[in-house]
């Protein structure tokens, strides 16, 4: 759907007992710790840790208050202790949303069940009860700041592949529900501090 530069987020959460540095993340099964696909994991053990050819380290450009961080911290413990599984892209229910859509008219052939499936990714998008890793990031800092940090918003994730030409106004319905790594990184509320 798209060429990506970045195709993992993690979120650094601070130090466990005995001083090792934690990610939050949110990993497939297959790749998966022990501790569990939504995890708090040590540096070495996560996904980019373990397997990234380069990672790149983001921080928010403004930087978090105080009483933020420390709800999103006791967020990340709480949320890594839940024992969470991994949540499966949508990519079947775009490329149905993708059949509906007339690009003639610019509009869907079938609005009512276009529309069922904007209300069900919706929906998924604001369910807690399992995570991708890019929701998790996003819903760790929206969830804990009172929804005024939405790190993917605006969502500059440019469509590609057999969407590239795909209309602006299928891209602006679709877009807030489709949150990747890059939509992070190319908002404008990041900070890249070292690669």
């Amino acid at each position: 759907l798209y060429r990506p530069v970045y195709t993992h987020a993690e979120l650094y959460i601070g130090a466990d007992a005995d001083g090792s540095p934690r990610l939050l993340e949110a990993v497939t099964e297959d790749v998966a710790t022990p501790r569990g696909p939504v995890a708090a994991v040590p540096i070495e053990e996560s996904l980019a840790g373990r397997n990234a050819d380069r990672a790149d380290v983001f921080r928010l450009a403004g930087g978090l208050h105080a009483d933020d961080r420390t709800r999103m911290m006791e967020w990340a413990r709480r949320t890594a202790a839940r024992g969470l599984p991994f949540r499966t892209a949508e990519l079947g229910d775009i490329y149905r949303a993708w059949l509906l859509w007339d690009a003639k008219t610019d509009r869907p052939r079938d609005a009512a069940e276009f529309q069922q499936i904007v209300d069900e990714l919706r929906a998924r998008l604001r369910t807690s009860n399992a995570y991708d890793c890019a929701t998790l990031v996003w819903h760790a800092y929206l969830d804990n700041t009172s929804a005024h940090i939405d790190l993917a918003t605006p969502n500059r994730v440019l469509l590609g592949g057999a969407m590239k030409n795909e209309s602006p106004r299928f891209a602006a319905i679709f877009l807030p529900l489709v949150i990747l790594p890059d939509s992070f990184a190319l908002s404008g509320k990041l900070q890249r501090v070292s690669q």
